[in-house]
């Protein structure tokens, strides 16, 4: 057989052995049945319900003012936070979103200076939502229950309350009582036609190994 042949058969025998071990590779991907995905993601059963209603109900975001004095205007928002299913272990937090909306349903940042939320200070019973340094500083109070301490700590850094101890099944903490806003800051945004709504966002995280504090 002259080289050619036989560089030929070389080839083709190496050709052979490639389709055979690339059959053999796709073969066992399709037909195993041992490659099974044993991740499972945990289960939050929270509820959060507000003003009284049912927590199955959707939130209901939209605020609707009544006047407390010559200077500023509230809207009742109880909110109560628990688990359906005994906890495993885990901690409520829960975090509340203040946002400004046009007739469109868009968020929009709010009037420079009036109605534009930066920051949030805790000051004893009160959520303080700033605009910084301008005048009205504060944009929106939110006023915590008034036993809201016994059962929640504050965390400044990520501007969300936890729970201090574990939450059982059918149990609802209260949290929030009302909002509130200043005549100032409700006529700027009534003559812009945008409204405030106050999301709760809620879930739960777990503890360290020692059980007592929460793992973020």
């Amino acid at each position: 057989m002259d080289k050619k042949k036989k560089r030929t058969a070389l080839i083709a025998a190496m050709t052979s052995v490639l389709l055979l071990t690339s059959g053999i590779v796709l073969a066992v991907v399709l037909n195993s049945d041992r490659r099974i995905n044993t991740f499972h993601p945990a289960e939050q059963e929270i509820r959060i319900a507000e003003n009284g209603g049912d927590p199955a109900e959707t939130q209901d975001n939209s605020l609707v003012w009544e006047e407390k004095d010559e200077d500023n205007y509230f809207v009742p928002k109880t909110v109560e936070i628990g688990e359906f299913s005994d906890p495993n272990g885990e901690y409520l937090r829960v975090r509340f979103v203040p946002a400004w909306y046009d007739e469109a349903g868009c968020t929009v940042s709010g009037i420079e200076g009036i109605t534009d939320i930066r920051t949030a200070e805790l000051t004893e019973d009160t959520l303080l939502f700033k605009n910084g340094s301008a005048s009205p500083a504060t944009v929106v109070t939110l006023v915590l229950d008034e036993d809201w301490d016994e059962l929640w700590e504050y965390d400044e850094v990520n501007q969300c309350f936890i729970s201090k101890e574990l939450i059982r099944s059918d149990d609802e903490i209260k949290l929030l009582s009302y909002v509130e806003i200043s005549k100032t800051v409700l006529d700027a945004a009534e003559a812009e036609k945008i409204s405030l709504r106050v999301d709760v966002l809620a879930d739960s995280v777990q503890t360290e190994d020692d059980g007592t504090n929460p793992k973020w």
